[in-house]
């Protein structure tokens, strides 16, 4: 019933046993910790509860001693500080909270982002030159700087000194400033902080030398809304210390969110109900990132800083058009590229430019065709004059990242990461440009890229759907890049009841087995109604609690269905 493989996973059983008695928590859920490499009761147990042990002293970055030194150097003289950001919602939130932390320490601090249709990615040479004529002598980058050598150079020609503050691909030959703070540069333990988290490091020690772990705790709670919504916003991994800034965030922002987040949560409609990267991903960090890709980002960063109930509100509305405005913008562009693809051929890395494409969008979109297509996308805008700016997306596991760089001959500008990447490139030089990346995709990774297996966790029994998991399921989250919302196999199961909900797209059932019946919905699976009845099925699901007219029961959320068979 559907061609997509299901890879169901067979942990070793003793040590599954093991886990589950250790720790205990039911046999699914122990699964799950022994597939993603938590089979140690300690490490698991560290990983359910991410407490403070599971951060990384802020100290073991390379370069955090300088920088911090530097910092308090700035503070101390009074010197104007530069904050240097990027205009999406891990950039924006990362300057917000740096700004807002110095200015708690009365320092005198500006910041600018840069409008990304008119001045692109990274560190300007006008806009760096701007802040040296306002009397910035330290400047502070984040989100961004790790590639912008020459700048870093004009900027230490103008009397600044720089700390870059990053978490993109460092090249090899990395800028001359005064400290660079990358989670990627060793001895860093943990290589997947966003860029959000690169700021919040260096917070966490200017906090620890002032106040000891008392200040450490005092940002913590102060900031971790911004952390989580950077670190979701800019699909980071969701592991290692990601996890507790996350884990902890979340809290902050259902409990107690600051002025501005309650007024975005309010316009997209989840003010009153938990925060979960869900709600991140889906609703509030596309309404930060339309403020860059459709205008200023200054608007977000002003909403995030602002304490005015009604000044957030009239901004958190402005945020909201521009969500819709990126929307309608979004849907055009998608619709002219497929045009364009209609009468070429795709190959394996897709690559599509125009003249007159917003530049802000075009990341969405090939996002978009990378999932339609299951290949890696690329769509590039041209100006009327001057280089197009591109905007790159991975499918699956390919780092595109890599393969870009074996073609960055063709490029005037290139920075990013494997799943995602910027450039710069000349309208003339597209052609060739596209056989490149072609000829090295397809020496690099096999070629049509098969779709992703859906990763089961493990097979259980009706029996084991149970409160008891569900409140197992709930230490695991949050869940997100890296580390999924686990599926389970549910064998030879009979359907009763079909039928198809919200205009024919989805089915809702009773699954049944062992005389046992639990409730299910299957989004997206409408058109499976009749197959479903044929016969025993098996079922790739999660259990979730279902709140309904104030009665909860547990619920089955099915991710596909497919022919009963004796073999996973």
């Amino acid at each position: 019933m559907t061609d997509r493989e299901w890879l169901i996973k067979r942990p070793h059983p003793p040590t599954v046993l093991r886990l589950a008695r250790e720790l205990g928590v039911p046999r699914a859920v122990a699964s799950v910790l022994v597939n993603r490499g938590l089979q140690d009761p300690g490490e698991a147990r560290l990983f359910l509860h991410s407490p403070l042990s599971s951060v990384v002293s802020p100290w073991e970055m390379e370069d955090m001693e300088k920088a911090a030194t530097r910092v308090e150097q700035a503070l101390e003289k009074g010197e104007k500080i530069g904050i240097y950001g990027d205009y999406d919602a891990d950039g924006v939130t990362a300057t917000a909270l740096l700004v807002d932390y110095l200015q708690s320490r009365e320092a005198r601090v500006i910041h600018q982002i840069p409008h990304r249709v008119r001045w692109g990615y990274g560190l300007k040479a006008p806009l760096v030159e701007e802040l040296a004529a306002q009397g910035v002598t330290l400047l502070i980058t984040v989100d961004c700087g790790i590639s912008n050598h020459r700048e870093v150079e004009l900027a230490q020609k103008l009397g600044m000194d720089v700390i870059i503050t990053d978490h993109h691909e460092p090249p090899s030959i990395l800028p001359p400033a005064t400290a660079i703070l990358h989670p990627k540069l060793d001895p860093y333990p943990f290589r997947d902080l966003a860029g959000v988290g690169v700021a919040m490091k260096l917070v966490e020690a200017l906090a620890l030398r002032r106040e000891g772990e008392e200040g450490r705790n005092l940002v913590w709670h102060r900031y971790l809304d911004l952390v989580a919504l950077g670190t979701v916003g800019d699909m980071a991994l969701l592991t290692g210390e990601n996890r507790f800034y996350v884990r902890f965030g979340l809290k902050k922002m259902t409990k107690s969110p600051r002025p501005g987040l309650a007024a975005l949560m309010e316009v997209a409609g989840c003010r009153h109900r938990a925060i979960t990267p869900w709600e991140i991903s889906f609703l509030l960090a596309p309404r930060v990132n339309a403020a860059g890709r459709m205008g200023e980002a200054q608007r977000a960063l002003v909403l995030l800083l602002s304490q005015e109930e009604e000044e957030c509100q009239t901004l958190a509305r402005e945020l909201q058009r521009e969500n819709q405005r990126r929307q309608r913008e979004e849907e055009e562009i998608l619709r002219e590229a497929l045009e364009i693809l209609g009468k070429e051929e795709a190959g394996p890395f897709i690559l599509v430019g125009k003249k007159g494409w917003h530049p802000g969008v075009i990341g969405i979109v090939a996002s978009k065709l990378a999932e339609r297509f299951g290949r890696p996308a690329a769509l590039v805008a041209f100006p009327e004059e001057g280089p197009g700016r591109g905007s790159a997306r991975s499918y699956g596991q390919v780092d595109i990242y890599t393969i870009l760089t074996r073609c960055s001959s063709f490029l005037t500008g290139l920075g990013g990461h494997r799943a995602a990447a910027g450039f710069t490139v000349e309208e003339e030089r597209l052609p060739a440009f596209r056989e490149a990346l072609w000829k090295e995709t397809r020496r690099l990774i096999p070629y049509p890229i098969p779709p992703q297996p859906l990763e089961i966790e493990g097979e259980v029994e009706m029996e084991e759907l149970n409160g008891a998991l569900l409140r197992s399921l709930k230490a695991l989250e949050p869940f997100g890049e890296g580390h999924p919302e686990p599926l389970f196999l549910l064998k030879e199961v009979t359907l009763q009841r079909v039928r198809r909900v919200g205009n024919d797209n989805h089915l809702k059932f009773i699954a049944v087995k062992d005389r046992i019946g639990v409730e299910a919905i299957a989004f997206g699976l409408g058109e499976m109604a009749r197959e479903a009845t044929n016969g025993p099925v098996d079922l790739a699901f999660t259990p979730e609690l279902n709140l309904w007219n104030g009665t909860k029961t547990l619920q089955l959320k099915v991710k596909a269905i497919r022919k009963a068979r004796d073999q996973g």
